[in-house]
Formats: C-alpha cells, structure tokens, sequence
C-alpha cells in the first residue's frame, strides 16, 4: 500500500487516549501523522503527557454560540495556514468542526469520528467524506440526524476499547495524594458546561453530589475541572475541605478510575471508561441519552443521577475486589485503521 500523509485534529483532551494507539499503528506502518491540536480542558498536556508532538493551533472560545461560530471561522483560517502546504492525503478527527471545514474546503478526504447522535452532527454529516460511528448506535437513529449511508461506516463496541486494555494499575497513587489506602476513592468529572448539549440540571446534581462527598468521613473527592475556571470556582467554594483534591496537573485518569471505588462524572467517556473496566459509575449528564449509555444502562455497568434524591443511594463503600481489565478489541483499531488508509485521495466529486 501507498504511504500516506495522514491529518489528525485533536481537539478535546478525551480524544488524545483515543488516537495515541491509533497513530502508533499507522506510524508502526510506515504512514506519516501530522498532529495539530486545539488549546481546549487538558489537550495541550495530556498530547505532553504520553510524548505525542504536536502543532498547537487555536483554542476554544466558550460557549456563547455566536463565539463559537467565531471561533470556528478563525480556527479553520489558522488551521489552513499550518497545513496548506502539507500534501495531506486524508485528515481524521473524533467531531472537530474546524477540521471538517478545513479539509473540504482544502478538498482533501475527510473521516469524522463521532459517538453521541445527539450532538450538533449536520456540519459532519454535510461535508465529511466518511463519518465513522459505533455499531450500536442504530439506523434510523443515522438517518433522522441525516447522515446518508453511502458515508456511514460502523466500527464495533466502543471507541474506549481502543485504549482501555493498555491501562497499567498503580496503587501508588494514594501515596501521590498523600491518603491512606483505606479511604473510599471518588472521583469526580464535572459537566462540560461549554458544550451546546449541557444542561443545567448537570451544573445542580455536580454540586449536590460533590458536597454530599465531602460530608462523609473516610471518603476523599479527587475532582478533575475541564478548565482553569473550574478549577478555581471549586477550590475556592470548597476552601480548606480536607478530603477534596483538585489537581494542579494532569495525571493518568484510567489507573485513577482503576483505583477508585466510585466515579460521578458529567462526560460521556469518562463514564465509559469506568463501566468498561468495571469501577461503579454514576453519570450525572442531562441531556438526551445517546444510545451508548442505553447499552451500558441496561447491562447494568452505568447508571444516571436524575434528582437531588438519587445522590442518597450512592454506593459509598470500599471496593474489595476488582474484575480483571477487559480484553482488547482489536476489531475496532482494525476497523478505524482500515477506513483511514482506504479512504481514496480523489475528492473531485463530493457529495454533500
């Protein structure tokens, strides 16, 4: 097969776990991977952090909807400075706007990863060559978000398998925070309150249940903010708390949820990364249920937090025994990789 220029835009910190495994395949087969990445939550670090180089262009702009439609515009611009003169072949991202705009302006072949249908899909749907879902989101679902077949791919399971095998248990980490290991271990995400799709109901249950948390004795809250602001907001509404840790800096989040004995979060992926290795988790998204936490609801390894009154039945206890990592699916790395280096490099005639 052809060597190829490859285009990956990362631009929310979830999505560098993600395409870590994915660009050491491509480069393991001899593909070349340009990398840019967006100033948004953790990406810049987390890219630092697992020794991934990358091209820093552009940051998020809040989540005034007019500013982000700004922000898109400048994004793209300064997105189409930094490749323009890079022979691309294909360019891949996991739902970055600004990458999809670029590419098909540039026309050069575009694959749109996304994994929650009830996202604003029509920019990725319209212009993307190829948009790769999971297979457990279903066909009528595809066609009333308006997303034709003809560009629909499906990989099988769960993006996060892509990943999840690699994690490395450490224990260590309670010495890192300075806590017994006796002590029961939340770890708790806060709701992406930039996103079009938050709701304020997240906002209210993220706060209840920190605060139910912090009550309990023998229990320590480790919150990871999205933002600087965050961060700041909560250190100072909860000063001198001693069984809260925010972090100055980012850290492995898996071998976290590994050893924590619950997680609350308000993201879709950490929540599937703590049902998928088996940690007891409680989202406290609401939002519309995408069909991915439907299937973790049902089988029981994901459940929801609706009310005030829900946070009493949290399960504040110790974990004594924990299930073994889950095997890995190579099935969904195959397959991603299979589209990226398949997808053709004529784009004269696009259908929209």
């Amino acid at each position: 097969m052809k060597k190829k220029r490859i285009w990956i835009d990362i631009d929310n910190s979830p999505h560098v776990l993600f395409f870590d495994p994915i660009v050491a395949r491509l480069r393991a087969a001899g593909h070349e991977v340009i990398i840019t990445a967006r100033a948004c939550a953790q990406t810049h670090a987390l890219l630092e952090l697992h020794h991934m180089p990358f091209l820093p262009v552009g940051r998020h702009y809040g989540k005034n909807p007019l500013n982000k439609v700004l922000g898109l515009s400048i994004r793209s611009l300064q997105l189409f400075r930094k490749i323009r003169n890079q022979h691309i072949d294909v360019a891949v991202s996991h739902g970055s706007r600004s990458l999809v705009a670029t590419a098909y302006l540039m026309r050069i072949p575009c694959i749109t990863l996304y994994d929650y249908e009830y996202v604003f899909t029509k920019l990725f749907n319209m212009l993307s060559t190829k948009v790769l879902i999971p297979d457990l989101i279903p066909d009528e679902t595809l066609r009333s978000i308006g997303l034709n077949s003809h560009k629909a791919s499906k990989y099988p399971g769960f993006k996060e398998e892509v990943y999840l095998p690699d994690v490395r248990p450490d224990e260590n980490i309670y010495d890192q925070f300075g806590i017994k290991k006796t002590v029961i271990l939340v770890t708790i995400r806060p709701p992406a309150m930039d996103a079009h799709y938050h709701h304020p109901d997240s906002e209210m249950l993220f706060e209840a249940a920190l605060d139910h948390i912090l009550s309990r004795k023998n229990v320590v809250a480790v919150v990871l903010p999205r933002t600087e602001e965050q961060r700041e907001t909560i250190l100072r509404s909860r000063a001198g708390r001693p069984n809260l840790i925010v972090p100055d800096r980012p850290l492995d989040g898996l071998n976290l949820i590994w050893n924590s004995d619950l997680v609350i979060s308000g993201g879709g992926t950490m929540n599937r990364e703590a049902a998928l290795l088996g940690t007891p988790v409680y989202s406290i998204f609401s939002g519309k249920q995408g069909a991915l936490d439907r299937s973790l609801v049902a089988a029981g390894k994901l459940h929801f937090l609706r009310n005030i009154g829900d946070i009493e039945t949290l399960p504040l206890c110790k974990r004594t025994v924990k299930p073994p990592l889950p095997p890995r699916n190579d099935n969904v790395i195959d397959t991603i990789v299979q589209e990226i280096l398949t997808t053709p490099r004529n784009t004269e005639k696009r259908t929209v």
